[in-house]
């Protein structure tokens, strides 16, 4: 699918099982920790921008996410720390998301991440979410 849009850097950023706190509307977050992650998607930039606050909260970015049915959404991520670690967080418009796709706590997803060009900006960051089939 990141192919068919001129994607590039292609990459498997996470596969986990969706949690209740992923799927809470009072949260309003995917969470990926970065120990668990197989990839770190972010450039030297980008993780200097995700590091910024601005009046304590943590600046984000906006990147292009592609859903299971090759929908388009602009979502935000910002990086926070949690305890020792740190944790990207895809936020905005992520409870619409889990809405229309109907996603539910146990399923299985993976979170792929690609660059895309275009007239904005290049190698925009853009994350694909997939939903794994089960038995």
């Amino acid at each position: 699918m990141a192919l068919e849009m001129c994607g590039y850097e292609i990459n498997l950023v996470i596969q986990k099982q969706l949690t209740d706190t992923d799927l809470n509307k009072n949260h309003g977050r995917l969470s990926m920790n970065t120990k668990q992650l197989s990839f770190d998607f972010a450039t030297e930039e980008e993780s200097k921008l995700l590091s910024e606050q601005e009046n304590k909260n943590k600046m984000g970015i906006n990147v292009m996410l592609l859903d299971d049915v090759l929908e388009e959404r602009m979502l935000c991520l910002k990086k926070w720390k949690i305890g020792s670690g740190e944790v990207y967080c895809l936020m905005t418009k992520w409870n619409l998301m889990v809405e229309e796709r109907g996603l539910k706590s146990g399923e299985e997803i993976q979170v792929w991440s690609f660059r895309k060009d275009d007239e904005d900006e290049a190698h925009r960051l853009c994350l694909a979410l997939v939903k794994l089939a089960t038995c």
